[in-house]
């Protein structure tokens, strides 16, 4: 929704365009109310975000970013973790989709990391199966919403309990962001 939102004043201009012949005040109405709500929302969202010290240059990338993407913290240790480990990879779990915010190797699998993760924690063995499922993908260090994928709403009390454990034992925390406090950058241990 928020990709159509910039389009959407436009289009309420041409479908009142388009309706300019015909006398249903009514449906010109509506469509005004539509670009009244559209032009606010997009007043309101440009006043929250504060994008023109950004775009004219009074503020850095990283102090934009910092004030509008609670997440942007983590984001940017990672890049600078693994700018010092050239063959490192780093995996997102529950992160979102800022991706685009880093400037290293990454995996992200929205789609079947829940399954791939889920069906190593419900093994005989899970520390293991965890472990060789990271390993075939490759990543050197995760960084995850621990406050999201701990939670009783993403895993079982099984689930949680071997992650968290695996966590524990087979990784080394080495950022926890201020700012949100369950976005975590962790680093697997060497075997």
């Amino acid at each position: 929704v928020r990709f159509l939102l910039p389009a959407m004043p436009a289009t309420c201009l041409l479908l009142g365009a388009g309706l300019e012949g015909r006398k249903n005040v009514l449906l010109v109405g509506f469509v005004a109310v539509l670009f009244g709500l559209s032009l606010g929302l997009g007043i309101s969202r440009q006043s929250r975000t504060q994008p023109f010290d950004y775009l004219t240059g009074l503020e850095t990338r990283d102090a934009y970013l910092s004030r509008n993407v609670a997440g942007y913290p983590a984001y940017r240790e990672a890049n600078r973790v693994l700018t010092d480990e050239p063959d490192g990879t780093l995996l997102l779990v529950n992160m979102g989709n800022y991706g685009y915010l880093l400037d290293t190797p990454f995996r992200a699998d929205y789609v079947f990391e829940y399954f791939s993760l889920r069906k190593a924690l419900m093994s005989q063995n899970p520390r293991t199966e965890v472990r060789r499922y990271l390993d075939g993908l490759g990543v050197s260090h995760i960084l995850m919403n621990e406050g999201l994928t701990l939670s009783p709403i993403a895993l079982e009390e099984s689930e949680r309990s071997a992650l968290a454990l695996f966590l524990e034992s087979e990784t080394e925390v080495l950022f926890r962001n201020p700012l949100h406090s369950g976005h975590v950058l962790r680093r697997l241990t060497r075997r």
